[in-house]
């Protein structure tokens, strides 16, 4: 009888038929798997959407310069002032080239540069991601030189 196997006569004995699948229609068959392809495709889908909503965006490069006179900074949109006001989560790239005579460091938010000779360039990245207002100085030997500029993250 194929691949029925019977023990006893008893209710309760073990008996093993066809799987189940053998028994569905080849039109059903079809049905299920265009269902499944479906499901998987409409998965894929909202997958790379959901990557496309957390990757990170543009990072803006903004030159700076370092004198013995202060920091310079290239006119922007996003400035006001000696303050620079940046969107949360905007990445910025800051390039520092040092044009004084001495040796600085260029702070920024709560990151440095390491210490750039006088010619030299140095570059940072800061990703912004918390509100609020935070500075941006030359430091040289470890302290503040005037002037001080700001950075303002709505």
């Amino acid at each position: 009888m194929g691949n029925q196997v019977h023990l006893s006569r008893h209710p309760d004995a073990i008996r093993t038929d066809p799987p189940c699948y053998r028994l569905v229609s080849p039109r059903l068959q079809r049905i299920a798997a265009a269902l499944s392809f479906l499901a998987a495709i409409t998965a894929t889908g909202a997958a790379s959407a959901a990557v496309a909503t957390t990757a990170p965006g543009q990072v803006y490069v903004v030159n700076v310069t370092l004198t013995d006179k202060g920091i310079s900074l290239p006119a922007e949109k996003n400035r006001h002032g000696r303050t620079l006001i940046y969107q949360r989560g905007g990445a910025v790239q800051y390039r520092v080239v040092n044009r004084g005579t001495k040796p600085y460091v260029f702070f920024i938010g709560e990151q440095e540069t390491p210490v750039i000779a006088p010619g030299h360039t140095a570059t940072i990245q800061v990703q912004w991601y918390t509100r609020g207002n935070y500075s941006y100085e030359r430091l040289y030997h470890g302290k503040p030189v005037a002037p001080i500029g700001a950075v303002h993250v709505t």
